[in-house]
């Protein structure tokens, strides 16, 4: 990843011709870079015949490494300096100070201390900074306030994918505006009455299915196939119930064709079934 040195924006494939934002001709600016990594191997001595860079992760030496990472004006140099160091105190800061996002992600990925991965993905301005970070996180209290507050919502789904506090994700799964994070905290709730909760209730069609597909209570299955204002969901929940009387009733009652033929269907399956037994 690069930023546009015209607009500023981020571009996600280092060598595009030109920006996707501004138009701007990006050729002259990744010649330069190349240029400077060719110079950065020789001010390391390294004159062997090898690809442009390559000879960075060679070095071992941590004193040089660092320096590297924190002067080389080259991002793409300072980025193979920091995959070679090991000191924490120097990871950490560059993670936190290097101008340059794709640099301060190759810190966090060799960064085993949860508390600064914690302050790195709640202050770090750049939201993929901040979810790589997440990725490397575990504490619950953090993931959980990293849930609430964070705007991104990329952010906020990684997070949520590594909570298993049952009480967080009911509130998750009932208050997040995205429908995609919601579904990830449903997905992982145990209690029933909350997933009745959300399969009456919940706006996206998908997400109610979610849930219904976890109910096991019959008279909320039959409230539902009664109720649900679309057609698809009263079928799919026709499917979990097995009162033959309620299926007569929606065979009978539904305004829905379809739905009533699901329903019959659904009556005949489970008399074949008592007559095997």
């Amino acid at each position: 990843m690069i930023e546009c040195p015209n607009c500023g924006e981020e571009i996600n494939e280092v060598y595009e011709e030109y920006c996707p934002f501004c138009g701007y001709l990006l050729e002259d600016y990744v010649e330069t870079s190349e240029e400077l990594v060719t110079l950065e191997n020789i001010e390391l001595n390294y004159l062997e015949d090898s690809l442009q860079g390559n000879s960075i992760r060679k070095k071992t030496d941590q004193y040089i490494l660092i320096d590297i990472a924190k002067t080389n004006p080259n991002f793409i140099v300072r980025c193979r300096a920091v995959e070679k160091i090991i000191d924490q105190t120097v990871l950490i800061d560059i993670a936190k100070t290097d101008p340059e996002s794709l640099v301060r992600e190759s810190a966090i990925e060799n960064i085993g201390d949860e508390s600064a991965l914690i302050d790195i993905a709640k202050t770090d301005p750049y939201w993929h900074v901040r979810m790589e970070a997440v990725e490397k996180i575990s504490d619950q209290t953090a993931l959980i306030d990293i849930s609430r507050f964070e705007k991104n919502e990329d952010v906020r789904y990684t997070a949520v994918k590594k909570i298993n506090n049952e009480s967080a994700l009911i509130t998750i799964a009932r208050k997040d505006p995205e429908p995609v994070i919601r579904s990830v905290a449903v997905k992982k709730i145990e209690k029933e009455s909350t997933l009745i909760t959300i399969a009456k209730n919940d706006s996206i069609p998908y997400i109610r299915m979610l849930a219904i597909d976890k109910i096991t209570d019959e008279s909320a299955l039959i409230d539902i196939a009664k109720n649900d204002y679309e057609p698809l969901i009263r079928m799919e929940t026709i499917d979990k119930i097995t009162d033959e009387s309620a299926l007569r009733d929606i065979a009978e009652n539904d305004d829905n064709d379809k739905v009533k033929v699901v329903a019959k269907e659904r009556i005949k399956c489970i008399s074949n079934l008592n007559e095997d037994t």
